[in-house]
């Protein structure tokens, strides 16, 4: 319970509310509506102004380190000494071993990007220096992605309640979710949902990246840097994305929505495509029901002991909904809308 007091505590930090006119048909009336709330925050490093950032003032040390990596100022988290968030101030400060040629170069290299408000980058989107073809051995199942997409699509309280947020986050080759963040755009929301996950030491070059928006040039050049070997939206790729990410090896997956997705590059990454690699349907198998009777709490599964099975059996959260219906088990206490 106290989660999910801090839950509402940070969503309610992160909106405010204002009064608008509302018109569903005559006559119009006035009406109170939620926004989710944006900050320009600057990021320092070693003393030295690197950008300004419009943004959500959430996570931001995540968004530092995502950011800096993105534009090669950082080799990785490795060479972050220290990171000071100063919210109020709107800056976050940043001690690290950088390179120099690249913060530069930035200055110089500036590229006006596709995302609404003006961003950009510093590297070149289209021939992104110091990158390599992706070289995994990593393979991601159709079914899993696909479940993946369902929960990430439902599970942005933040967008639920305002609308008005991005989401991007990365997920394991099972579809097991490893972190999530929202921003008021998708750069920043890529670069706070890789920026988390490196801060906590979790390796993300055998994960899959989804996020809410398209997949344009600089969210592809993103994804090589970071090494991240797919990328899925429910929304389009651009043809510059593609062509970056057939030459770097990176598989770019749109549209994907509900059990249906569209891919567009290296689709050999990618397993069950022909229907015999996917594993039959578990969830009619007697040891994950038996898992499941075990997990009640008042003849009731709660949504996170659902999760928990899902993760140490590696059966899809899907499977799991499938085997309570057929058993007659209520799933309780879901506030992601998983189920």
């Amino acid at each position: 319970m106290m989660a999910e007091k801090m839950t509402a505590e940070v969503e309610n930090s992160l909106c405010s509310e204002t009064t608008i006119t509302r018109w569903r048909g005559c006559p119009a009336e006035p009406a109170q509506d939620i926004v989710v709330k944006e900050a320009r925050v600057g990021i320092w490093v070693n003393g030295d102004l690197v950008a300004h950032l419009m943004c959500l003032p959430e996570e931001l040390d995540a968004l530092a380190v995502g950011f800096l990596i993105s534009e090669g100022i950082l080799a990785g988290a490795q060479d972050l000494e220290s990171v000071e968030v100063d919210v109020a101030g709107g800056r976050i400060d940043c001690q690290a071993r950088i390179d120099e040629e690249a913060l530069a170069a930035r200055r110089d290299n500036w590229t006006l990007g596709t995302g609404c408000g003006g961003g950009g980058t510093g590297t070149d989107p289209l021939d992104p220096s110091k990158c390599r073809r992706i070289d995994t051995t990593v393979r991601f199942d159709v079914r899993a992605l696909a479940d993946a997409g369902i929960e990430f699509n439902r599970s942005s309280r933040l967008y639920v309640r305002t609308g008005g947020v991005h989401s991007a986050g990365l997920y394991d080759s099972g579809g097991m979710s490893v972190g999530r963040s929202d921003d008021v755009g998708r750069h920043n929301a890529f670069d706070k949902a890789v920026g988390k996950a490196l801060l906590q030491g979790i390796e993300i070059g055998d994960k899959f990246l989804l996020t809410t928006g398209r997949v344009s040039a600089d969210i592809a050049s993103k994804a090589i840097r970071h090494k991240i070997p797919l990328v899925a939206s429910r929304s389009a790729p651009t043809s510059r994305a593609l062509w970056l990410a057939q030459r770097y090896a990176i598989s770019i997956v749109g549209f994907l929505r509900g059990r249906r997705m569209n891919i567009y590059t290296c689709p050999e990454r990618i397993t069950g495509l022909d229907g015999n690699q996917t594993p039959a349907p578990r969830s009619d198998i007697p040891e994950l029901l038996d898992r499941i009777r075990r997990s009640l709490v008042n003849g009731k599964l709660p949504c996170e002991a659902a999760r928990l099975i899902s993760r140490e059996t590696g059966v899809a959260l899907s499977e799991i909904g499938a085997a309570c219906e057929r058993a007659g088990v209520k799933i309780v206490q879901c506030q992601l809308g998983c189920f």
